[in-house]
């Protein structure tokens, strides 16, 4: 049986597998306004704009028949042109993955739907290469249920 370390990398796949995945030949709205830069966690290197997820928990809620995890996932969304573009970048996050379908290896995903939203309207001084520059993050939460296959 896989433990939530298991299944939260399985669910990390299975979000950058639909990022990536083509539809009619073509990248989705998203990956094309991040360059294709959405990172698992560690996003050090990201070129703006581009967007990192997490894993903010795993908890099990199994019941006598399924094991069922309920997890939350924060996508943080960063751009250096404006509040605006920021906001942008999660709506068209939630476009992507707000009650669609996500395949992943070992489990069912039950559902996954956007949970909360914030962030985006404040400048951030966060280091960039050009100091110059202010960075607007918003944040997406993302609840997500499983069931262990």
């Amino acid at each position: 049986m896989p433990d939530n370390t298991d299944v939260d990398n399985q669910l990390a796949e299975a979000i950058k597998t639909k990022f990536a995945a083509l539809v009619a030949g073509e990248n989705n709205a998203l990956w094309i306004a991040l360059n294709g830069q959405l990172f698992d966690g560690d996003a050090s290197g990201g070129v703006y704009p581009y967007a990192a997820f997490w894993s903010v928990s795993s908890v099990n809620d199994d019941t006598f028949t399924e094991e069922i995890t309920d997890h939350l996932i924060q996508f943080d969304f960063f751009s250096t042109v404006s509040a605006a573009d920021a906001k942008r970048l999660r709506f068209l996050a939630r476009q992507l993955f707000h009650e669609k379908s996500l395949t992943m290896t070992g489990s069912t995903v039950i559902w996954i739907r956007e949970s909360n939203r914030s962030g985006g309207d404040v400048p951030e001084d966060v280091p960039t290469q050009d100091a110059g520059n202010k960075v607007w993050h918003a944040i997406a939460e993302y609840e997500i249920k499983t069931s262990l296959d």
